[in-house]
């Protein structure tokens, strides 16, 4: 029986094999950190119901951009149309469920991206892993001529590695016990650290709970009652005129435009984690300003 493309995120089966090969086309300028592919293809009648098309990730991207569209033409009453929907498995594989999975879309976006602290709503951010990735394409009706598509990847490569950009312009900052090795890989291990686009910014980030439970980056906290009020406290200093945020696992639950700090309520049973970052003004909205720093999550345990 075929699967559903309705039940990607739910079930963990044998993925169906590629219907089209894609032409490519790419460009790559030698002053601008960006590489632009362009992959076309067309999906006839009868496809299954999932296309891997294959995009080779390199080492040092920081950020996936995709676009796509796809040809819509007239049809008579009673045939379906063309109706492409979209998602994206990284260099771990295709498998349903499986490890690899980075964010499905459907038909609800033409666009979306990925990087290390953020993603469009619906995928996953994370590395950009070098290793070849699949997007994948769900061709929920294909018209009788077939389904022609035309998709658009953008890659941008870390500045921090192309000359004359010096090395070590951002900094990982480590909250640890003492500056001896063994205490500063403990905390690394732990998750105890933020990054920050210079030793110019700092950032305390903590959670307080009932009876004085508290906790820092990478910590947890143990409320005791998933209804127990979360106090979160965010301060910076060296990023005046950022926007500070506060995401969870349900997505970008507060903003404080232009502040220096902010305190936020909430509960375990609204957020299981909530991670802080320092944005400069955003250029181009609804998009985010480039980030100042980010931190590692704190837990928050009922």
């Amino acid at each position: 029986m075929a699967l559903s493309r309705r039940a990607l995120l739910a079930q963990a089966t044998a993925a169906a094999t590629i219907a089209a090969t894609p032409s490519v086309a790419a460009a790559a300028a030698d002053t601008e950190p960006t590489t632009t592919t362009t992959l076309r293809g067309t999906i006839p009648p009868g496809a299954p119901d999932f296309v891997y098309v294959p995009v080779d990730i390199p080492p040092g991207v920081r950020e996936m951009r995709v676009s796509y569209r796809y040809d819509k033409p007239p049809t008579p009453p009673g045939t379906p149309g063309n109706a492409l929907d979209i998602g994206l498995f990284d260099q771990r594989g295709t498998a349903l469920g499986g490890r690899g999975f980075r964010g499905w879309s459907g038909g609800a976006r033409s666009e979306f991206f990925l990087r290390t602290d953020e993603a469009t709503p619906g995928y996953l951010p994370g590395p950009l892993e070098p290793g070849r990735w699949h997007i994948a394409l769900g061709p929920y009706t294909v018209a009788p001529q077939g389904l022609p598509y035309e998709i658009t990847v953008v890659l941008a490569h870390s500045d921090y590695h192309r000359d004359p950009d010096r090395i070590g312009g951002t900094q990982t900052v480590v909250l640890a016990d003492d500056l001896s090795r063994t205490a500063i890989l403990a905390g690394l291990r732990a998750g105890r650290a933020y990054a920050a686009e210079s030793s110019a910014v700092s950032l305390d980030f903590t959670a307080v709970g009932p009876r004085g439970a508290h906790a820092g980056i990478g910590e947890r906290l143990r409320a005791g009652d998933p209804a127990a009020e979360v106090l979160v406290r965010l301060s910076v200093t060296g990023a005046e005129a950022c926007d500070l945020r506060l995401v969870t696992d349900q997505g970008l639950a507060f903003t404080a435009p232009g502040a220096t700090s902010l305190e936020w309520r909430t509960r375990p049973a609204r957020a299981s984690y909530v991670r802080a970052e320092v944005r400069h003004p955003a250029q181009a909205p609804p998009l985010p300003g480039a980030p100042a720093a980010f931190t590692n999550p704190i837990w928050l345990d009922s």
